[in-house]
């Protein structure tokens, strides 16, 4: 489960996903590598922090490329696999 630019705007997302992300890997922190854990809230408003930062950049891509096109823009897209 990523974490996408827009959940950086959408607080209960991100907590959700944090959280599950956290807790997951505190468990390699702890049992492996002997390592205190990571606290949640403290990432958490670190990412809030981020989407706070970078809202104005963040936008509905869709919406975009289809404002684009309309003005007779050229769009080139380049698909990932993975």
């Amino acid at each position: 489960m990523g974490i996408r630019m827009a959940d950086l705007l959408e607080p209960d997302t991100l907590e959700g996903k944090i959280k599950y992300q956290v807790e997951e890997k505190n468990i390699w922190f702890e049992k492996v590598y002997n390592h205190t854990p990571v606290n949640v809230e403290a990432v958490l408003n670190e990412y809030l922090t981020y989407g706070e930062a970078l809202k104005s950049y963040i936008v509905e891509t869709s919406i975009e490329l289809e404002k684009s096109i309309e003005r007779g823009n050229h769009v080139y897209l380049k698909g990932l696999k993975g």
